[in-house]
Parts: C-alpha cells; structure tokens; sequence
C-alpha cells in the first residue's frame, strides 16, 4: 500500500471514528429541532463528504476530514466590558463554579445547569444556561445567535447586568452573602439566552425554570410537575435547586420573580418562601424539621421575630452637598448631586444614597453604583426624580447605608434642597416610564375596609430596631377583590407616615403566595413602628392590587388601591388601644 493509499484510508477510519462520536441534533438540542431541520441534517452530510473528498485530492491535513455538525460558536457576547469596582464586578480568581445539578429539559437535548461566582464587590451571583461537555452556555436556536445551531459558551464574567436586553436576570441573579432566594424564570426558549414577550417566540420552546440558593438549613424543595407533586434533596450546604419545566403556569411570559430570606448565626434566620413550581421547602433549624408552605410562621421553627443586633452607629458627618442642573430650551434636561464621600464605599453591601419624598407619596431617588474611596468626588444624578416631584422645591436627603443582617443601617450626612429656577420645567417622562408609573402606583380606590392589628414587639426588639418601647408589627386584614394565581399580580402592603414626630410606618411588604377572589387575607409587617397618638389620624397602611405587566389571562383586573387604614383606627390583639411610648 502506498503513501496515497495509507492517507485515503486513514481519512475513511477518521471519518467513521468522528461520525460515531458527533451526535444527533436531538441530543444537543432537542427531538422538536431535530425533526424541524431534515436540510440542515442533510447538508451536513453532503458537507462530511466534501470534506472528505477536498482533503484526499489536495492531500491536506487529516484534522479537517468529517467534522460533521460545529457545535461550538462564540462565546456570549456582553453590552458592555464589566468593572472590577463598579456593578456587580467581576468573578474573583477561583471564583466560579459549575454546580453538579442537572436539570433535564422536557423535549430532550442538552440539560440545563447552574453556575455560581463569587465577584470582586462581594456578591454571590448566579448563572443559568444549558449544560455541554461541561460548560454552561447558550444555544443558536429560537432566533438567538442568528440561528447558527451552535453551542455558545457563557463566560464567567457575563454576569446579569452586563448581558444585553436584560436577558441575563431572566436566567441569573446576584445576592449578597446570607441572602437566601427562591426564583423564577417565566419563559425562557430553549437557547437560555431570550424570553421575549406575550405572542413573540415559539410556544412549545417556551420554559420555566425554578432556580435558588436556600441557604445552609435548607434540605428539600416540593414542587408541581404536571398533576404531580415531588419532592428533591437540595445541594447540601448552597441549598441550591434547579428545575426546568415547559411554560403552563400562565404567568406572563418574559417575567421574573423571587422571594428572599437570611441565614443568620444563632435563631435570627428567616426562611425564604416557595416561589414558581414550588409549593414547600423543608428546612432543619437545630436538628428541628422546619416546612414553609408560604405561611410560615418564624416561632414555629424556632426562630426569633426580633431582628438579629445591629452593630454599632457611625458617627454622623455633615458633608458639604452641591447641586447642579442642566437647562435647555427651558427644559430641565439632567440636575444631579455631588460630595464628597466620608466613608469609603468597598462592596456592593455599601453605597451613597439620595432620596426625597414624592407625590401622592413614596420615595425616590438614586445612589451610587461602585466602591469610592474616601474622599473622592461623589457624583448622583437625580434628573428623574423631579417630575414626581410635589412641588418646585425638592429636598433630599443624602445617606452613607450599610447593611446589617440584611436590613439598611443609613448614616445621614445631610440635606440639600433644589429649586427649579422660574420659567422652566423638568424633562416628561418617556411613555414606558409613566405606563410603569400606573402600574405600580394607582391611584384609583376600591376604598374597601382595611382592619390593622398593632401586634407588640419584646423590649430587646424596639431597641435592635431604634425605636421606643413598645413598638409594633401590624397584621393587615382585608377582603381580596380579586384572585392572585400568578407573579403576574398580587397584592402588597404600604406603610405611610407625613407626620414628623410620629413613629414613621414606613415598611412595606408583599403577600407572596396564591389568593382567591374574596378569600379573607391577614398579612403581617416586615418592619416596626412607634404609635405617636398625635400623628395616629395620619400615619397608617395603604393596601394595593398591583398589576405588573397590565392586562393578561392570568391577571385581567388593573392595578387599584384597595384602601387604607389610618394607626388612630388599629387595637391591641385584645381589641384594647394601645398605650403611646415610653419617653
């Protein structure tokens, strides 16, 4: 046999050894695009034979005889190169790890998987995507990566807020350390890389992935396939889970939602919620079986009420502010707010905060985004804030916050009021921005009863908290006016305080589970507050219906205030009224 011969037939062996390996498009992506795409299969035949036949005439080299289907493109792409010390970071060296869960994708195909990084700002973020030859990546179906079928490796550093079109929060999160989470992904295709809206994308591409990290205590998640219930072991120690189901649940598609927690030494935890196809979480506290159901109540898993102690205060520092504003035509085109820094900034648990008061009521405002050293020049814009504005006059107030077990700890460095200057107005808002406005805040009543329950707090609690003795958490009562079946909607609780020296009921807090229309719903505060009997006639709590993405099957009722209820109309759990502070 000559040389001639020995190359033909080594390129047939390596021809056959390559096609034996290559697999089906049905196990990378699925039996619904392996059966949708008989030319693509075809061509890539013609093509291994071509190959084959070029290399033998023009005796090239072996290595590019029968390659078959490319599986392999570009990695992801991001919008914008991340920042060590701006955002979320970038993943600290060894940071990053490829968790064993494997979820099975219902058509078949690659499976999908979880990665965690640790960044250089102190968060532990998450990354979802499908799974092949042990990189977690993204596929060119479904319109992504122009359809090119190929497997798009997801680098380490493609963290959420640096991908393009949001898509990165639909299949990743980031947390601070001891933050506890449930997720959900509404609408993923099968590319793990786009969740476009109601009517866009292919229907049976479309996923749900239920996704967390549960913390240290966590031991199993329960959850709903088809008309089934099952329950799953988390990943010990991370708590994590990963589930991957096909979009039946009707919430809107494209959206994304989470219920949070804390792991905390000693019995100051707080369990996070079951969220999508969840329906329990069991948890072990001290050996003692613990099972969330959405109802949870922390006593009965052993776990304290108070919150956990907070550190010691900074020493308050008065900051020199200033204030500018960019006029054109009249038009208040930009207005910001700069000092300088007091304190540095070195995680992402830290930052500068400004903040005024908006009409009918709320906060808003802006804060700083990336670690600062001491005494550098801070600079906040606050353009967006004075249409909401209650007048021509704005005040804000600028905070140095922290955070303790989870909970803001601001240091006050002072105010700073700005004035829109005669004959001028600020910039409208864009539409989408006022159609979000409506949404979130309505105006419109259904002026329903509202029942509030000032439930006293222990001694040690008031005091963790900075208040006075006694302080309270309120149980809210009402009557839903319509049912809550998905994230699409539901139903929050919003303290409201413009009285000065009242006790400030500024809390507000969601009632995260299912709610049918006319059920009897009691929710209880998250934060404490004083009862001031001189501001009880107006400081109290607002209940909302709050539509998120308007109008839908699963949610067909818009976003409507259901109605308030004042501290001077709240009794004791004994139906007595309480008795004001102790000074």
């Amino acid at each position: 046999m000559d040389a001639m011969d020995r190359f033909g037939q080594e390129l047939v062996l390596a021809a056959r050894r390559r096609h034996v390996r290559r697999q089906p498009l049905a196990a990378l992506f699925g039996a619904r695009l392996a059966l949708r795409s008989p030319r693509r299969r075809a061509f890539a035949n013609v093509r291994v034979v071509l190959v084959v036949v070029a290399l033998v005439l023009a005796t090239a080299a072996i290595t590019l005889a029968a390659t078959g289907v490319i599986l392999t493109g570009s990695p992801v792409a991001t919008v914008r190169a991340p920042i060590a010390t701006a955002g979320e970071g970038v993943p600290l060296a060894g940071g990053a790890r490829l968790l064993p869960l494997r979820a099975p994708d219902p058509a078949g195909g690659l499976p999908w998987g979880m990665r965690i990084i640790h960044t250089t700002r102190g968060l532990i973020c998450v990354q979802i995507g499908r799974v092949y030859h042990g990189q977690l990546g993204q596929l060119g179906v479904d319109g992504a990566f122009h359809d090119d079928g190929r497997f798009h490796a997801l680098p380490t550093d493609a963290l959420p807020d640096v991908l393009a079109n949001g898509a990165g929060w639909m299949a990743g999160n980031c947390a601070n350390p001891g933050d506890i989470y449930a997720g959900d992904s509404v609408g993923l295709q099968l590319s793990a890389a786009t969740s476009p809206g109601q009517g866009a994308g292919v229907p049976a591409d479309r996923r749900e992935i239920s996704f967390g990290l549960l913390g240290v205590h966590a031991v199993s998640v329960t959850y709903r396939e088809g008309s089934k219930t099952r329950t799953r072991a988390v990943l010990p120690g991370l708590g994590a889970y990963l589930i991957a189901q096909r979009y039946t649940s009707g919430r809107p598609l494209g959206s994304a939602s989470e219920t949070d927690g804390r792991d905390e030494p000693g019995n100051y935890s707080s369990p996070a919620g079951p969220n999508g196809a969840l329906t329990a979480i069991t948890y072990s506290y001290a050996g003692r079986p613990c099972v969330d159901r959405g109802n949870l109540r922390l006593a009965s898993c052993g776990l304290s009420e108070v919150p956990p102690p907070r550190p010691a205060a900074l020493p308050v520092v008065h900051t020199a502010l200033h204030a500018q504003l960019h006029i054109h035509n009249h038009v208040i085109t930009s207005a910001q707010i700069s000092f300088r820094a007091p304190y540095p900034v070195t995680n992402a648990n830290e930052n500068y905060s400004v903040t005024t008061q908006v009409c009918p009521r709320g906060l808003a405002g802006g804060g700083s985004q990336a670690d600062v050293a001491r005494g550098a020049l801070v600079t906040i814009p606050v353009g967006e804030v004075l249409p909401h504005a209650c007048g021509r006059a704005v005040n804000f107030k600028v905070e140095y916050v922290s955070s303790a077990g989870g909970l803001p700890q601001p240091t006050p460095l002072g105010t700073i009021t700005i004035h829109e200057p005669p004959g001028t107005h600020p910039a409208p808002l864009p539409k989408r921005v006022v159609e979000e406005e409506r949404r979130f805040n309505p105006t419109r009543s259904l002026h329903a009863p509202i029942h509030l329950t000032l439930l006293p707090q222990p001694r040690a609690a008031c005091k963790a908290a900075f208040l006075l003795y006694p302080c309270y958490k309120g149980e809210v009562g009402f009557t839903a006016p319509y049912a809550v079946s998905s994230a699409a909607a539901g139903y929050s609780a919003v303290g409201f305080a413009t009285c000065k020296a009242g006790g400030r009921p500024e809390t507000s807090w969601s009632v995260q589970r299912d709610v049918r229309a006319h059920e009897p719903v009691r929710t209880i505060s998250l934060g404490l507050f004083v009862l001031t009997p001189a501001c009880a006639s107006s400081e109290g709590v607002e209940v909302t219906y709050i539509n998120r993405h308007g109008r839908s099957a699963a949610a067909p009722h818009e976003s409507v205030v259901v109605g308030k209820v004042t501290l001077s109309k709240a009794t004791l759990p004994n139906g007595r009224y309480p008795k004001p502070p102790e000074r």
